[in-house]
């Protein structure tokens, strides 16, 4: 774990951070960087919540990316989440669109990293948060 956590603080210092620092003005002496270490957790759904909606900018909607499986699956990019768009105020379903959900990110069976698996078809059909969606969905299905 000490040599993972040692990677993470000299990427502060890789070429992309460094040119990145330098295009927005941030002073090069003056940076930190955290690391984060959490436990993996089997999940049967997960996902990204946005509050504020990234494809508008409203801050009176929040937008949940959830798909099967781990996060992982949807912070890098390799399946399409169901979208949820909630109302900030109701915390009613304003929106809701059905992701393919293709794969789904687990933790290995050695107990060590995570493997990709290919998602059933019956549940790339319904929609991973359940309990969202029967709150009072109000527009598209």
């Amino acid at each position: 774990m000490v040599e993972k956590v040692e990677q993470c603080w000299a990427s502060l210092w890789n070429a992309r951070a460094v040119h990145y620092r330098h295009e927005k003005g941030f002073a090069g002496d003056n940076v930190s960087i955290a690391v984060v270490v959490q436990k993996m957790i089997p999940a049967e759904v997960s996902g990204v919540m946005f509050t504020a909606n990234p494809l508008n900018r409203r801050t009176d909607e929040f937008v949940i990316n959830a798909s099967w499986g781990l996060g992982e699956g949807v912070v890098s990019g390799i399946l399409t989440p169901d979208e949820f768009i909630i109302d900030r105020k109701s915390l009613l379903v304003k929106a809701r669109t059905l992701g393919s959900k293709e794969v789904r990110i687990v933790k290995a069976p050695s107990g060590v990293g995570t493997v990709r698996e290919s998602v059933a078809e019956e549940h790339q059909a319904r929609y991973s948060l359940r309990a969202t969606a029967d709150r009072g969905t109000r527009g598209r299905d």
